[in-house]
């Protein structure tokens, strides 16, 4: 019995520590989930979360707003590419993308940062009852293939809600 204990014990560590967490977007209402890895580093904010990679080279931000308040979501983005020093090369190149079966709209952005080259990516997905999720991704292109691998989990985690 002792080592049945011990065993179950260890099973329950061990999976303690590679769970991943799972959001859902909106807070209230949700219309998605994602799952961010572990190993990035997460932190509530204004409008949702964000995450940043072990390394700490790339960003994932995860964001909801009632179209009432879509403005001052997009003022904070706005003050924080400029906190971050993000200068951006031009106008967007605009998408419409599918994301595990859900619409969205990918805004891409070559920009420049303290590093040099660097991409913005937001993606702009509608969230019923007017409201808008709002997915911003940033860093180099050599940092973000570098952590591809948790990017892609990231991406392939985004999932509706069915209500």
């Amino acid at each position: 019995m002792l080592r049945f204990s011990f065993a179950l014990l260890f099973v329950c560590v061990l999976a303690s520590t590679t769970i991943a967490k799972t959001f859902s977007v909106p807070a209230k209402n949700s219309a998605i989930t994602v799952t961010i890895p572990d190993s990035w580093e997460t932190e509530q904010i204004d409008f949702g979360y964000n995450a940043q990679s072990p390394d700490g080279s790339v960003f994932f931000f995860i964001e909801s707003a009632t179209a009432s308040r879509l403005e001052v979501l997009l003022k904070n983005n706005r003050d924080w590419m400029e906190e971050q020093e993000i200068v951006l090369k031009g106008e967007p190149v605009i998408s419409d993308i599918i994301i595990n079966g859900i619409p969205a709209q990918l805004h891409h952005f070559d920009a420049t940062d303290e590093n040099g080259d660097t991409t913005v990516d937001f993606v702009l997905m509608d969230a019923g009852a007017g409201r808008v999720i709002m997915f911003t991704l940033w860093g180099s292109m050599s940092d973000l293939k570098n952590n591809a691998t948790d990017i892609n989990a990231i991406k392939a985690s985004i999932q509706p809600i069915n209500k």
